[in-house]
């Protein structure tokens, strides 16, 4: 008799608002992506210039070397959606030339939009226009058009905190004594909070 009423019981709750909490406290829970409002991002690593450009420094001496040097990332903006960011983005590369007392640097200035095609996986693609600045010891400053590409991935810290590993591709096209276009490919570790 006690069995029956055992089984009458469990049969009973089966429908109420306990039970169904119990039972989804065991199945597991994916994180929910938190992209709501403000976002803002910090970065830094290195970064190697004319990975796919080969323009050349001095006529007539073919391509300029290929150097290597210190990189920056920050990015803040809004969101559209979960999956669409919008935001500004300030990606920086420098390297000490002549033994370390010639300063060369690129700087891109961009707008642009930020993708999450998989709502569960953190990995993200952007891309954005704005401006360039570059300056060397030897031939000064210049100003053009900049295009910033890049591709994320999103470790979770906390509730909206994460440890982002990103690969960024920096384009440039100017006039004057710089000449043509130079890219600089940025591979950097940063936070994000969302």
């Amino acid at each position: 008799m006690k069995s029956i009423r055992v089984i009458l019981t469990v049969a009973a709750l089966q429908g109420t608002p306990l039970t169904h909490a119990v039972a989804q406290e065991q199945e597991p829970q994916r994180a929910e992506r938190a992209h709501r409002g403000f976002w803002l991002s910090a970065a830094f690593g290195g970064g190697k210039q004319g990975v796919i450009n080969t323009r050349e420094c001095d006529p007539g001496l073919g391509p300029c070397p290929k150097r290597e040097g210190w990189a920056v990332d920050l990015r803040l903006g809004g969101t559209f959606g979960e999956q669409l960011l919008w935001g500004f983005e300030f990606s920086k590369w420098c390297v000490l030339d002549d033994g370390g007392c010639t300063l060369s640097t690129a700087e891109n200035w961009t707008a642009g939009l930020v993708a999450y095609p998989w709502r569960h996986l953190g990995l993200s693609f952007r891309g954005g226009v704005g401006v360039a600045a570059a300056s060397s010891g030897e031939v000064g400053n210049e100003v053009g058009f900049a295009t910033t590409l890049g591709a994320e991935y999103d470790i979770r810290l906390g509730e909206n905190l994460y440890l982002t590993p990103s690969v960024t591709l920096m384009y440039q096209a100017y006039g004057g004594d710089f000449g043509g276009a130079d890219d600089w490919i940025l591979l950097t570790l940063g936070v994000s909070k969302y």
